[in-house]
């Protein structure tokens, strides 16, 4: 209870104020194609951007969004499915819904998949927790005209909040920060393993099937040897559809992405406290927890620790 109140004392915007600056909220227009809002991220280096409708941001919404919209939705509705598609087929003038608008790309899935919460920037820091703890990755702010940036709103990720942690370990019992990622019950757990060789497409198949945001990459002993995120699409555009066809390998290799060959691991009797510097300062959303053998047996994600810290409290 000590922990909650401590946190509870905590404003959003005292939480924001310590951190580093939020960049300049990058939303993109309801009106917007799918094929513009592929070359805005693409110019902006984000992978998601909250959409602007009628002068509110209501949604929240990905490039995994709009290639499940364009690749996965659209084209199964045309052929047997995505197994067989070759990189002439992802050509631009060949990929239906390009230049469909994103509202359309929201009217096709429940509304509440996209929604993006709010809070204001003087509501309780614990507030926003349990928002994150939700498995929500992000979160809008709206700005405070006294406040850090003078009424701006931005957004607040599950990131922020680990690192805010991070700088402030006194905030979480030592009991807490000593616990294992075992004794968590992260681990053992079942998670999705990805080979090698699989397509890209294939891939972002399971992970919006599944609603997850990453896969641990494994060669044929089942060992870890990569990582596949969402946040590996970053630059992608309409032009670069078609290498979603590569295998994951071939594709990562080729983007230089971040979670190639880079797979943030530990062991199943790390802390919690270490798990947390590890994501602090890493920028990864989750570690692979891993065996003597380096096979991956469970996963502790940034919304399992958040979660923890509030069934906790």
């Amino acid at each position: 209870m000590m922990m909650a109140t401590a946190l509870m004392e905590l404003t959003v915007g005292q939480v924001a104020k310590a951190l580093p600056e939020h960049p300049k909220l990058h939303a993109v227009s309801i009106e917007a194609t799918v094929d513009s809002a592929f070359e805005y991220m693409d110019h902006e280096g984000i992978t998601v951007a909250p959409v602007l409708d009628n002068g509110t941001y209501p949604y929240l919404l990905s490039v995994v969004d709009l290639v499940d919209y364009v690749m996965l939705r659209n084209l199964d509705a045309t052929k047997t499915g995505t197994a067989s598609l070759t990189a002439a087929e992802l050509q631009p003038e060949n990929v239906p819904g390009l230049k469909d608008t994103l509202e359309k790309v929201i009217e096709g899935r429940d509304a509440s998949y996209f929604e993006l919460p709010s809070v204001e920037e003087a509501a309780p820091f614990w507030k926003l927790l349990c928002i994150l703890a939700e498995g929500r990755h992000k979160v809008l702010v709206k700005g405070d005209p006294q406040g850090k940036y003078a009424g701006r709103p931005y957004l607040f990720s599950q990131h922020d909040a680990i690192s805010y942690l991070n700088e402030n370990p006194a905030l979480l019992p030592e009991a807490l920060r000593a616990s294992t990622a075992e004794a968590m019950g992260y681990s053992p757990r079942p998670i999705y393993k990805a080979k090698k060789d699989m397509r890209v497409v294939e891939l972002i198949r399971e992970l919006v099937r599944m609603d997850i945001t990453a896969v641990p990459l494994v060669d044929d002993t089942d060992r870890v040897i990569g990582n596949f995120s969402t946040s590996d699409l970053k630059g992608m555009d309409d032009v670069m559809l078609q290498d979603l066809v590569l295998p994951v390998v071939t594709f990562l290799k080729e983007e230089n992405a971040r979670g190639a060959g880079h797979p943030i691991v530990v062991h199943e009797d790390a802390d919690l406290g270490e798990i947390i510097v590890l994501l602090a300062y890493s920028g990864a959303h989750r570690v692979w927890i891993v065996d003597k053998d380096n096979k991956a047996v469970g996963v502790c994600a940034m919304t399992d620790i958040i979660s923890s810290i509030i069934t906790t409290a």
